[in-house]
């Protein structure tokens, strides 16, 4: 009679972990540019008077970072 091996709990967990860096690296850079995508519609749209560059590129660079 064949032997069955099942799968350990380390390489379940191994395997686990590996896909859920994959997702993480495939994913985060398309969420970052809708984060700063919207947030640079929203300080264009807001009512504040004349529209400042320096102002747009700071919020970028803080909310990026």
């Amino acid at each position: 009679m064949a032997a069955i091996s099942l799968p350990t709990q380390r390489g379940a967990r191994e395997r686990f972990t590996s896909k859920l860096r994959y997702f993480y690296t495939l994913t985060k850079p398309e969420v970052n540019m809708l984060i700063l995508m919207s947030t640079s519609a929203g300080y264009y749209l807001a009512p504040r008077g004349n529209f400042r560059v320096a102002g747009l590129v700071n919020t970028l660079w803080a909310r990026y970072w």
